[in-house]
């Protein structure tokens, strides 16, 4: 055995899923924790079959079929496909399953290949005695996020959830809130992860419902998936790039059943004596009336937002208001600390008239747009992009296109600062202010953020 070899041991590799008999010669296949490799063509000809385990999400076994059947397993994997042909450039790749299936001359030897793959795939080794327990999942459906298609979506992704080496049970939402109920009351000892088939609403119910728990500082670590149902879907757009992956609901599902994990800023806000969380951003004027006001043309789809971002541009609103800040640069970014703690004499202030005003945890506000495109997952910081009375509407609208690539900020009217606590302070009677996309109070707000103080699923 090699020094890179993990794990050897003979197997048959099944082409074309012809039954397996007695008579069939076994090879020397190799795991490493990278790769499992097998002789094409048996052990004295051919070259070497090889499947990535980064696309493996798990192993599983395979009845026999007759009495001269040998004792199988099957390997399920999703590979990244590239679409061929002469439409290809059209098409997007997406992962797709594809099972390779083994046999073994012994049930004793399948059972170790198969403890070998789901250990490797556990985050453990492949040698160890004992079998690595499956990772649990509660599955948290909204069947009311964006087009009321989290059902249909849920269906689609099952089986890759059903092929994967770990266990998931499912709770479908009834009302708006209790996906947050749902959480407080969870025994998240019971669980290894929470995976939302909804929209940034109900991504934002979560987090708020594990920072309302008595052990808040414990659950929060528990990491968090998103398949993307809901109309804007601005964190699972941001994770599937961060991973390069494609943005459908497949990928996201993938992501989560390979179980990696990276650190989410979060966002504490305080406002009229209440405090929540805010993963996504924080928004007021222009967008904010676009987000929330359009919201009585859902059954439009997507494309409400834009219709109606070109009737927001056309009859202009300004609002005055004074955006206070800490900026990142002139504050040490320690996750322990309060950002803001002994920094007084480094806040800067803008009083004035804005057309919008727009802070942003991640990059990606909706699927399509591009919103702060030096946002990082965690950073310590947001990235707010401010735009004052006197821009004009032609200026307004190609920023509202260039948005889709992250080319707005270059426009001149656009300001972007990265902060790590802000307080905005509306000065109009009446107005706006969503968090997450959800409307809450139109009266001061403060948000300070926090470096790396959630958990998400992204490979």
């Amino acid at each position: 055995m090699s020094e890179e070899s993990i794990f050897e041991e003979k197997l048959i590799y099944i082409e074309g899923k012809t039954e397996v008999i007695l008579t069939n010669k076994a090879v020397t296949a190799t795991l490493t924790e990278n790769a499992l490799t097998w002789p094409d063509g048996g052990e004295d000809g051919g070259g070497l079959q090889s499947l990535l385990l980064d696309d493996v999400v798990g192993a599983s076994i395979i009845e026999p079929e007759g009495d001269k059947s040998l004792p199988g397993f099957v390997v399920n994997a999703y590979p990244l496909v590239r679409p061929r042909g002469w439409l290809a450039g059209l098409k997007k790749p997406r992962r797709e399953l594809q099972e390779y299936e083994f046999a073994c001359e012994s049930v004793a030897t399948r059972s170790r290949w198969i403890k070998a793959i789901n250990n490797i795939l556990s985050g453990g080794r492949a040698e160890e005695e004992e079998t690595l327990a499956p990772r649990r999942l509660q599955i948290l459906l909204n069947p009311q996020s964006g087009q009321k298609k989290g059902r249909q979506i849920f269906e689609a992704v099952r089986p890759l959830l059903e092929k994967s080496y770990l266990q998931f049970t499912v709770i479908e939402t009834s009302y708006r809130g209790q996906a947050r109920e749902i959480v407080r009351e969870m025994d998240l000892s019971e669980v290894d992860g929470l995976a939302i088939v909804g929209g940034d609403g109900t991504i934002h119910e979560v987090i708020n419902g594990l920072t309302s728990r008595a052990d808040w500082e414990e659950a929060i670590l528990t990491p968090i998936g998103t398949i993307p149902a809901g109309t804007s879907n601005g964190l699972s757009k941001t994770l599937s790039e961060i991973s390069g992956e494609p943005y459908d609901p497949i990928s996201a599902t993938f992501a989560i059943a390979k179980g990696k994990v990276r650190p989410l800023d979060l966002a504490i806000a305080e406002q009229n004596g209440r405090r929540f969380s805010a993963f996504l951003s924080l928004a007021w004027g222009l967008i904010a009336d676009v987000d929330i006001e359009s919201d009585k043309m859902r059954f439009l789809g997507p494309i409400r937002t834009d219709l109606y971002a070109l009737m927001r541009i056309w009859n202009l609103r300004a609002y005055k208001g004074r955006f206070s800040f800490l900026l990142t640069a002139d504050t040490p970014l320690d996750p322990t600390t309060d950002p803001a703690a002994n920094q007084e004499n480094k806040w800067q202030a803008i009083e004035d008239e804005f057309i919008l005003f727009w802070a942003m945890n991640v990059t990606w506000a909706t699927y399509d747009i591009k919103a702060a495109p030096d946002a990082q997952l965690s950073d310590g910081a947001m990235d707010v992009l401010v735009v004052r009375r006197g821009v004009s509407k032609l200026e307004l609208l190609s920023a509202l296109l260039k948005s889709a690539k992250g080319e707005h900020i270059f426009l001149p009217s656009v300001e972007y600062y990265k902060v790590c606590s802000f307080r905005l302070e509306p000065l109009t009677s009446r107005g706006i202010l969503a968090v997450d996309g959800e409307p809450v109070d139109y009266s001061p707000i403060q948000l300070q953020i926090y470096k790396g103080m959630a958990r998400v699923f992204c490979t």
